[in-house]
């Protein structure tokens, strides 16, 4: 058959003991089948995309701020974690916003002038941005000083607390002794009547007349 005559599959090769389509592609006849990424009779012209991240920065950005991911006019899928890929037609592109670093893929089509699709990581907050310094000592002062109230009104509750007890005890030890000195002087008037009462009547005193006088 004609595509197996050593002359026709020569075709394929820029020299004799080259590899068939420079090691690229797939020779079929004596002509090279290139895959998308190649060009060129023997496939030795390596196509460069000339899509780059930057190209699609302003969309991304609306698609950042986007919770139905719309923005780009192009499909955008998330993901938990980007696969890595040593294809020039997938590229990783990073783009920081609002403290926050996004990463996403550009899926590149095979003549390298289109997009056909973006491939966007799920944002992790701890991981992907960065904390605003202000805002974190505002809400680190914030915090301590609900604590620092908190605390200060916890310890006022206890000692107006522990200052109504002692009134309350202090009035109650003040009645208890009232109403012992009342008692006392109940008792005493009781005491001192009786007495009146059962002491015998003190002996008349008689005079005796004056001898002298006779």
């Amino acid at each position: 058959m004609e595509c197996y005559n050593p002359i026709v599959m020569n075709r394929c090769k820029q020299t004799e003991g080259d590899y068939d389509c420079s090691g690229r592609g797939t020779c079929m006849c004596g002509t090279c089948i290139c895959p998308y990424e190649f060009s060129g009779t023997l496939c030795e012209t390596f196509k460069v995309p000339t899509v780059r991240c930057s190209d699609i920065k302003k969309c991304m950005v609306n698609v950042f701020d986007s919770k139905e991911l719309t923005g780009c006019n192009i499909s955008v899928t998330k993901v938990k974690k980007l696969e890595e890929s040593a294809s020039f037609f997938v590229q990783t592109c990073q783009i920081i916003h609002r403290n926050c670093s996004h990463s996403f893929q550009i899926h590149i089509n095979k003549n390298g002038t289109h997009i056909n699709s973006i491939t966007l990581k799920m944002l992790d907050p701890m991981e992907d941005c960065v904390r605003d310094f202000h805002s974190f000592f505002r809400k680190r002062l914030l915090q301590v000083c609900i604590i620092t109230i908190a605390v200060a009104i916890f310890f006022y509750a206890i000692t107006i607390s522990i200052r109504l007890l002692y009134i309350k005890w202090k009035n109650k030890r003040d009645n208890t002794k009232k109403r012992w000195r009342q008692w006392i002087i109940v008792l005493h008037i009781f005491i001192s009547t009786n007495r009146g009462e059962y002491e015998s009547p003190s002996a008349p005193v008689v005079e005796h007349p004056n001898t002298d006088e006779c």
